[in-house]
Formats: structure tokens, C-alpha cells, sequence
């Protein structure tokens, strides 16, 4: 059985929260993110496979925890389901990129004001781009085993900057932020 983290205080990522008393929480949102986007009917064919692989890949995060905490000799179990999870995560915050850069070509015909159309672009391509940086800076950190970047855990702060970038874009294709002008 895993440790649990106790204390207070923030975790190395989000993932690392499967150690705490958020772990429900955790398996929980996770899933419901999976069971949502394998569910989500998109623009075409292609929308629905990339948001089922999405999804699978959100229910593969959650059901295949991150290594444990601490470092302590793992078994090989262990280690096989950490590294499904680090696969899982990785292809995951790939699609939500991908979304990011696929928004910029759906949009109803004819467009009512192009001009808000060409400012959503931009934010699809900077969000897109925040997330494909904030995957590469996690690498960076993940396979430098310094002590010296735990104290401000920049994997956790990483992995939010990407799920915020991928709300921002969500909430301006439906059209809660950034909508046209009426």
C-alpha cells in the first residue's frame, strides 16, 4: 500500500494529490473529465476520436497512480503503473493542445464578426502554445533530479498553467469569454 502524504502544504503536481486525502477528489474529477470528453460529440469524426483518446487517457490517469512519494525502492509494479501514468498524462495534455490549435479552424458560417473570430485565434494559438511550453518545462524539471526546484514544486505549477490555458480556450469556444458582438 502507498503512503499517504500528510501536512500541509502544496505537492510535487497535481497527480501527487492521489497520496492525500484528496485522492477521491482527485479519481474523481479525473474521470468525470474522461466519461465527458469520451461522450463529447465534436465538429467531425476527428474531434470524437481525439476527444475519446483524450478521455481514455483522463480515466488512465486516474486509475494508474503517479510513483509514490518519498524515495523509497518502488516495486516493479509500481514503477510500470507510474510510468502508464506519466504516458497517460503526457498524451492527454497533448490533445488539449491540439484542441487549442483545432478551434482556430471551427466556427459557424457565415462568421457574424470576424474581428472577435481573429482575437479568439490568437488566444487558441497562445493557449495551445502555453500548454506544449508548460509539457516541455515539465520535462525539464522532471528529468533534472535537483533538489534545488522542489520548494516552489514547478511541476504543479506547470500542470495548472496548462489546465487553465485549456479552460480559457474551452470557455471561448463556447462562447462564455470573447463572444461576438451582437
Amino acid at each position: 500500500m502507498a503512503t499517504k502524504v500528510r501536512g500541509r502544504g502544496l505537492l510535487d503536481s497535481v497527480s501527487g494529490y492521489y497520496y492525500s486525502d484528496l485522492r477521491n477528489v482527485f479519481v474523481g474529477s479525473m474521470c468525470a473529465i474522461g466519461v465527458f470528453l469520451i461522450f463529447y460529440k465534436g465538429v467531425g469524426k476527428a474531434d470524437d476520436r481525439l476527444s475519446t483518446v483524450a478521455g481514455a487517457m483522463a480515466v488512465l490517469v486516474a486509475l494508474c497512480p503517479t510513483w509514490p512519494p518519498g524515495k523509497h525502492a518502488m516495486t516493479r509494479w509500481e514503477e510500470f503503473i507510474g510510468w502508464a501514468h506519466i504516458v497517460s498524462a503526457v498524451a492527454f495534455f497533448l490533445i488539449l493542445a491540439v484542441f487549442c490549435f483545432l478551434f482556430t479552424k471551427r466556427e459557424r458560417v457565415p462568421l457574424p464578426d470576424p474581428q472577435r473570430k481573429r482575437v479568439r485565434n490568437r488566444i487558441y494559438v497562445g493557449c495551445g502554445c502555453l500548454i506544449l511550453l508548460c509539457l516541455l518545462l515539465i520535462l525539464i524539471f522532471f528529468v533534472s533530479d535537483g533538489e534545488w526546484n522542489l520548494w516552489w514544486h514547478p511541476i504543479l505549477w506547470f500542470e495548472a498553467f496548462a489546465i487553465f490555458a485549456f479552460g480559457v480556450s474551452w470557455l471561448i469556444k463556447g462562447g462564455t469569454l470573447v463572444p461576438d458582438r451582437r
